[in-house]
């Protein structure tokens, strides 16, 4: 069973997607910013990071800057409702980073679901 950190400021979206990923069968833990993303990381291994891209504190580009450093294979699936910037700006930033996926909020849970059996390697296992 793959585990999945989910990292994003808002409790309501964390929560839809820590249930869709449970529901798929995945480990998830949660984290509210950059800063408590990378605590957890520093003591557990994570198969997956769903990352939201703007957050107060250390922002999603940050976060996965240092979580490779932690981790340099980690993989990330970034997402993002945008905030000053259009989402898609935040989220070719990510993937210039090396994410694995990206999504436009809001976005279905199955959508998310998908990208993550496919990242993890479980398409069509869930």
């Amino acid at each position: 069973m793959a585990h999945i950190l989910v990292v994003d400021d808002k409790e309501p979206i964390r929560h839809i997607i820590e249930r869709g990923l449970l529901r798929a069968g995945y480990q998830v833990d949660l984290a509210a910013d950059g800063n408590e993303a990378l605590a957890l990381a520093v003591t557990t291994t994570y198969d997956l990071v769903v990352m939201d891209m703007v957050m107060p504190g250390l922002g999603g580009l940050d976060t996965i800057t240092e979580l490779h450093k932690l981790e340099p294979n980690i993989k990330v699936i970034a997402i993002s409702g945008g905030d000053v910037l259009e989402p898609e700006l935040y989220l070719k930033a990510a993937q210039d980073l090396g994410v694995v996926a990206s999504l436009p909020k809001p976005f279905l849970i199955d959508e998310l679901v998908s990208e993550v059996d496919k990242s993890v390697g479980n398409e069509g296992f869930c």
